[in-house]
């Protein structure tokens, strides 16, 4: 039987001849009383921690095979020019209800993403082991929360 510790090592090692640096930036907000409209506006304190990890297309398996990602893109959630990630143990994508979650992807980040929240598993386990965490991200058409 394969136990945690050997999966989450095969899992890393996987990471370190094939993953790429993928950064996740934690954007904490302001909600601005403007007399408008709700409007939130970044309050420029970010806080950006590095991990490794693999970047894949969002493909779509046909001939009845039931996915994760079949699912959601035949509910219109994720797209297929989304990406799917899997990041290294350790790293956490939780959002709080004032932040928002940036990932860039290489180093320094040619791209940036945003976090899609209906495509978030709760991180992977076995025997108390953390194996990895796997999300849909969908690209910044602003270049980055930050920008603007």
């Amino acid at each position: 039987m394969v136990n945690g510790l050997k999966i989450m090592n095969d899992f890393n090692n996987i990471i370190k001849r094939d993953g790429m640096q993928i950064s996740v930036t934690q954007i904490y907000t302001v909600h601005d009383n403007d007399d408008y409209d709700d409007a939130i506006t970044s309050s420029g304190t970010a806080v950006t921690t590095w991990t490794s990890g693999l970047v894949q297309p969002v493909t779509f398996r046909g001939g009845g095979n039931v996915s994760q990602e079949n699912t959601l893109l035949q509910q219109g959630l994720i797209k297929l020019s989304d990406k799917t990630i899997y990041l290294q143990s350790g790293t956490s994508l939780n959002e709080l209800t004032d932040t928002k979650i940036e990932i860039g992807i290489g180093s320094p980040n040619r791209d940036k993403f945003s976090l899609l929240p209906q495509g978030v598993n709760i991180p992977v386990e076995k025997d108390g082991y953390f194996i990895y965490q796997k999300a849909f991200v969908r690209r910044l058409t602003t270049g980055s929360y930050l920008d603007g």
